[in-house]
């Protein structure tokens, strides 16, 4: 099999979400590197959109405005706005501009129009909340019209210095929806260690995705133009996540 220098390999999967020290966006920490943005969207069978108003698909307003993301604190399941003067100490004021369900494009007064990287979906921002965190392990859930929820589930990865926060593993309701490849935690925590050989399997640094909630994969190409290993990856580098109900 192929070898593939490390540091060219990495560069190649490596894709970086700074932190910001904006106490609006509730993914944020105050670490210098972190990916922990979840992005849930919601499809039928036929991968149409339910959030969208304008889709067949589509829930219908009523439902959409009982749609609650919940964060589990002190044995309750609570809202962020219902957080977040514990999150902030009171020291920050609620955006008025939170919306639960977001469109996938955003209009910014400095840069115009922002693409959201959903595939052109509406979704649920449901990234976790490290300060949440017990022994790496927060939840995330999503509560519908119905009352029905459902949880996600994810164990953090924070190097010993604390400047990197990644996720290393989702579950949506139990089943395993991602993991991050346990010599890509190696790396992130030693930083290239002398136990890694600078020649290496690509295949060992292999991230896996479930395509029944990534049905958007592609393989990772190197310079050539040739798949690295059996390497695929969400296209166009999205982070959303797709619920079919």
């Amino acid at each position: 099999m192929n070898k593939i220098s490390i540091l060219g390999f990495i560069g190649l999967l490596f894709v970086s979400c700074s932190s910001e020290s904006d106490p609006t966006k509730p993914g944020n920490n105050t670490g210098d590197f972190d990916d922990i943005g979840i992005k849930v969207v919601l499809v039928d069978e036929a991968l149409q959109d339910q959030l969208n108003p304008e889709s067949p698909a589509y829930i219908g307003q009523s439902s959409v405005d009982r749609i609650e993301i919940l964060y589990p604190y002190n044995q309750q399941k609570l809202t962020l706005l219902q957080l977040w003067p514990s999150l902030t100490h009171g020291n920050a004021i609620f955006p008025e501009d939170f919306k639960t369900v977001r469109p996938p494009y955003r209009e910014t007064e400095h840069y115009g129009s922002i693409n959201e990287n959903t595939f052109g979906y509406y979704y649920l921002d449901t990234s976790p909340l490290p300060v949440l965190a017990e022994n790496d392990i927060t939840y995330v859930y999503i509560r519908y019209a119905e009352d029905n929820e459902d949880e996600i589930k994810v164990q953090l990865f924070r190097n010993e210095e604390g400047t990197i926060t990644l996720m290393r593993k989702i579950w949506i309701n139990g089943e395993l929806v991602y993991a991050l490849s346990e010599n890509m935690v190696l790396f992130y925590q030693e930083m290239l260690p002398d136990s890694i050989d600078v020649t290496i399997d690509p295949d060992a640094f292999k991230d896996y995705y479930n395509p029944k909630y990534y049905p958007w994969l592609e393989p990772v190409l190197d310079d050539d133009g040739n798949q690295i290993g059996t390497h695929v990856r969400p296209q166009s580098g999205s982070d959303a996540i797709v619920i079919t109900k």
